[in-house]
């Protein structure tokens, strides 16, 4: 996903970006979680989540890219 898309609901140009998650002290980029793997002994994998915005109507497109 090197390329950035034309948005899919109008055509226009898309600008990449991340969605945030804001805490007490500070704010983490979003990310995807394999709830599947995730137990009281195993960590989940996580992976940080991209967003693309349409800068014409604001439609917004997620990915979890592999890493």
């Amino acid at each position: 996903m090197t390329a950035e898309p034309d948005c899919p609901k109008c055509g226009g140009p898309m600008e990449v970006g991340s969605v945030s998650d804001h805490f007490t002290g500070g704010m983490l980029k979003a990310q995807w979680v394999d709830d599947a793997k995730a137990g009281f002994l195993k960590s989940a994998r996580q992976i940080t989540i991209v967003s693309h915005r349409c800068k014409l109507c604001g439609f917004l497109e997620q990915y979890a890219p592999n890493p």
